[in-house]
């Protein structure tokens, strides 16, 4: 199956980046790229040793070493008033920490799949999560009851952003659409389509009318909220984009195949 789509196809998350991935001491296993900064300079790290580290940026130290999740942890949010982190996990659970004491002060269940994506809204008291369980969830920072599960997409959900409002929600995922949501009563609003492999990632520009998505197919696109449309394409040039190669003889299928794809045909 082509992957992306229903129905199988490999893990996008367990894809390796090309880049040497960031080390500090401790922690065998290298860091996730996603990282968080904190309240007063605070940088949080997550790793596939199942640890989450603070660290003191100006000092260059680890403060902290937080432990507890039972498997990787792909993703952390710092809340936006007080030193609370949340953390989702392949483990399925979220859990949320005291950074201060250094210790977990609720775990969120209900998720049946790896929690890819955690994010709070403006205020801190929502907290919304994206699983590959092909589901959202919003939660009550307070008392952790998940107080609204929005279903619709066909496959993983990759990313995930409140609104500035802290009612609505935009969603992207594996079956390649973005969704907005009405956090409140868990209807789909909208969806937008245009992207022709996964989407890792979207967020919200600060005065709610656009929304910015990133995806596989090696696009960034710019929507106009108001009418849905996507008004700008950003995509890198191929390494031999404009050679215009022609006239050449003897080139098997998979040659021909390379040779498109790295811009030169």
């Amino acid at each position: 199956a082509e992957r992306g789509k229903g129905g199988g196809g490999k893990d996008p998350t367990k894809r390796r980046s090309q880049a040497e991935p960031w080390k500090r001491g401790g922690g065998k296993d290298p860091k996730f790229p996603p990282m968080h900064w904190g309240l007063g300079g605070i940088l949080a790290s997550s790793s596939f040793d199942q640890t989450i580290r603070l660290w003191n940026i100006e000092h260059k130290t680890c403060l902290k070493v937080l432990t507890g999740h039972s498997d990787r942890i792909p993703t952390l949010a710092f809340h936006p008033k007080v030193e609370i982190l949340a953390s989702g996990s392949d483990d399925c659970t979220i859990k949320l920490w005291n950074i201060t004491e250094g210790n977990c002060c609720n775990t969120l269940t209900g998720h049946s799949g790896r929690v890819g994506k955690v994010a709070f809204n403006a205020d801190g008291n929502r907290l919304l999560s994206a699983s590959v369980d092909g589901t959202l969830k919003i939660w009550d920072v307070n008392t952790g009851e998940c107080l609204q599960t929005l279903q619709g997409h066909a496959n993983w959900v990759m990313g995930a952003a409140f609104f500035p409002d802290g009612r609505k929600v935009a969603s992207g995922g594996c079956d390649r659409a973005i969704k907005i949501w009405d956090s409140h009563t868990g209807e789909c609003l909208h969806t937008l389509t245009g992207h022709t492999n996964w989407i890792w990632t979207v967020a919200i520009s600060p005065d709610g009318q656009k929304l910015i998505s990133a995806s596989e197919d090696e696009s960034v696109r710019i929507w106009n909220l108001e009418t849905g449309n996507c008004i700008t394409t950003l995509k890198p040039k191929r390494p031999y984009q404009g050679m215009q190669i022609a006239g050449v003889t003897g080139l098997t299928p998979a040659q021909e195949t390379m040779l498109k794809e790295l811009g030169a045909i």
